[in-house]
């Protein structure tokens, strides 16, 4: 075809593309882990807030 013989890639089209990827990739790989992890600290924190003795190592609390 006569009207693709002028195509080509550009260069800094392509790395733009690249960086856009990559970005996305860690930003949503990173979004679960987040999620997670302050799932798991309130977890912990509504753990705890019943005073239960494992959470200050086993002993009582004294205030």
């Amino acid at each position: 075809m006569p009207y693709l013989r002028g195509l080509g890639l550009n260069f800094h089209a392509v790395c733009f593309a690249l960086a856009i990827a990559a970005l996305a990739t860690v930003i949503f790989s990173l979004t679960p882990i987040v999620r997670l992890s302050f799932s798991e600290m309130r977890e912990g924190l509504t753990e705890c807030s019943r005073g239960r003795r494992e959470c200050f190592g086993g002993r009582s609390a004294r205030i």
